[in-house]
Parts: C-alpha cells; structure tokens; sequence
C-alpha cells in the first residue's frame, strides 16, 4: 500500500442516480472543498500570469515563477476534469470502456507527481541561488547574469517527466514480472527523490536563516541589504514549502519502517493512512498555496499587486472630477469661454475679428 491510489477514480456505482440534489455524497464537505478549490485554482494562476506580464524585469523569480504557474495549471487541468467526471459518476457512467478509465487514472497520476517533484525541485535550486547570491554576490552575479538558471528549469521539465514515467507505465503494461518491478519502483524511488529534495530544502533554509542572522551583526552596504531582503523574501516563501513536506516525509519514513520493520506494520499503515490524506489535500491546495505566497512573499509579484490597487482606487477618485469637468465643458459656458481667447486658430484675433472675416 502506498498513496498512488489518492487520486485513482474508480467505475461509477450511481448512488444518487434518483436522489437528485438531494444525494447525500454531493453534499459531502470534502468534495465541496475540492470542488471550490478549482475556481480558486484557475483565478489565482490567471493572476500570476497577468502580475508577470507587469513585472518588466526577466530575473530569475519571475521565471521561476512562470515555469512552476505553468506545470500547475497542467496538474490543474485533468484535476478539474476528475472532480467533474466523479460528480457525474454519482448519477451515470461516464467511463464505458475500463480502459478509457484507467488510462484516465495514469494521466492524472503522471501530472500529479511531475508538479510534486517540479515545485520542490525548483524551489530548491532557487533558495540555494538566493544564499549563494547572499554569501557569495561576486561569484553568482555572472551566473545570474548569463542567464545560466533557464537552463536548470529547461532540465527540470525535460528529467521529471522520465522520473514520473514509471508510475505512468504500472497503470498500463501488462507483463506481470515488468508491473512487479514497476510497482517496487514506484513504492521506493518517487518517495526518495521528494524526500531528499525536501530534507536539502530544509537544511539549505536553516543555512540561510542563520547567514541573515550573522549578517545583522556587522554594518553592510546598500546592495548587501538589498540581497539580505531578497534572502529573507525567498524563505518566508519556503515556509509554507516546507510545511507541504511533512506529509510526503510521512509517508516515506512509513513505506521504509514497512519494509525493514515488519513488526511496525500496523503503526505503518496508520501514519501511511494519515499521511496519504495529507498528500491528496496538498494536491488539490498546492496552486492555491503557492500562488498566495507568491504575491504576499516574492517582492515583484507583491510590488505588482499593490501599485495595481492602488491604481484602481486612484482611478475611482479621478472619476468625479473628470465627470464634473465633461459636464461643465457641456453647458452653455463652453462657447463664451472659446470665444474669449485671444489665440484662436494660431494668431491674436477676437471673436468679432473671426466675424468680420468670414462675412
């Protein structure tokens, strides 16, 4: 047992087939939850998008940024589609053909596990990024500079996706001995790869914490506390990042007890059980999560928000007056207050002068 069957959709049973809205699983709260969570989802990304495209700077948060925003709304996509499609199996089937359904189940597991790996791994490297830009600015200044940093997120996109293959593979080969040693891939390999990015992800955070605390003793200059704000900016970032692999950890910690201590099996499977919940609401929460600490943490994105409330309160203001000035400009003070000008079509004249020529 493991948590790759948090997300399988199982054949339609139509419990509430003649119940209508009446059905108690419709009204389930868990599902109601789920269900609001896609709306969030979709306006949250949206946002980060349109916030991106005000952000004129091309520096490493706002590709960090837009290439995790992206393989969300992929794990978003067939997320919404699953939620839909086990609403609609309340009352009918929507999967007649079994093989539909479980290559259905395959494509919604591979997206899943491709953003959990993703989001860590680019969250790492980019707070190990932030420290050495900390501790080491000469150095990591060309790096940053080069734009060498596109290419780690290019890797990531390109080497997730053949990590996650196998899981893909157990839910449609058919050999017997090869979906054996895919399963025992799939129990031990995924959960030590997001175990190990998120225990270096808490061991580069404390090294950072203590950096800026270590710096706050000694006098810097102006660019030195520019990169300490973006440091702390960054880890205040991570924290809900690091809160999101507690239960994975959990779970990881509980499949390894499992095999090396068979007598702890029942305390396994029930820290697995708990776990397992766990790692199917960060699911469905991740986007969300993220794109929330993304505009409160991340300075571009924060800066971005602001000016864009208050533009929109400043413009609401400027409305009266404007309104105010059309409909002075509208009365019958509008043609006295031409005709008195001095300058008209480009030379001093009067409003008799203008008369007597045009007669």
């Amino acid at each position: 047992m493991d948590c790759n069957v948090s997300l399988i959709l199982f054949p339609s049973k139509k419990v509430c087939r003649n119940l209508g809205w009446s059905c108690p699983e419709l009204h389930n709260p868990s599902r109601i939850v789920y269900l609001s969570f896609i709306i969030i989802r979709w306006a949250l990304s949206a946002f980060i998008i349109f916030l991106s495209r005000k952000i004129i700077s091309h520096d490493i948060i706002k590709h960090f940024t837009l290439n995790l925003i992206t393989i969300c709304i992929l794990c978003d996509m067939f997320l919404a589609i699953r939620e839909c499609i086990a609403v609609a199996q309340l009352y009918a089937i929507v999967f007649h053909s079994g093989q539909t359904l479980v290559m259905f189940n395959a494509l919604t597991q591979f997206f899943a596990d491709v953003a959990t790996i993703q989001y860590r791994a680019m969250s790492l490297f980019v707070v190990f990024v932030m420290y050495l830009l900390f501790a080491f600015p000469f150095r990591m200044r060309q790096f940053l500079s080069g734009k060498g940093y596109k290419y780690y997120f290019i890797s990531v996109h390109l080497l997730t996706p053949l990590a996650c293959l196998p899981r893909f593979l157990a839910h449609v080969v058919r050999d017997l001995s090869t979906l054996t040693m895919l399963r025992q891939y799939n129990t031990v390999a995924p959960y030590a790869v997001i175990f190990t990015a998120a225990i270096l992800l808490l061991l580069i955070t404390l090294l950072a914490m203590i950096a800026i605390v270590r710096h706050q003793r000694v006098n810097a200059e102006a660019e030195m506390k520019r990169r300490r704000r973006n440091l702390i900016s960054f880890l205040i970032y991570c924290i809900p990042i690091n809160v999101m692999n507690i239960p994975v950890c959990t779970s990881a910690i509980a499949i390894w007890m499992r095999g090396i201590l068979p007598e702890q099996m029942a305390y396994a499977l029930s820290a697995l059980q708990f776990s397992c919940e766990g790692e199917l609401f960060i699911i469905e929460a991740r986007t969300i999560i993220i794109s929330l600490c993304t505009i409160v943490a991340l300075a571009p994105y924060r800066k971005a928000t602001v000016q864009l409330v208050f533009r929109k309160s400043h413009s609401k203001v400027l409305s009266i007056p404007s309104a105010v000035t059309a409909q002075r400009l509208s009365s019958k003070h509008r043609s006295t207050n031409v005709a008195r000008r001095r300058y008209v079509f480009g030379w001093h004249t009067t409003f008799a002068n203008l008369c007597s020529t045009t007669t």
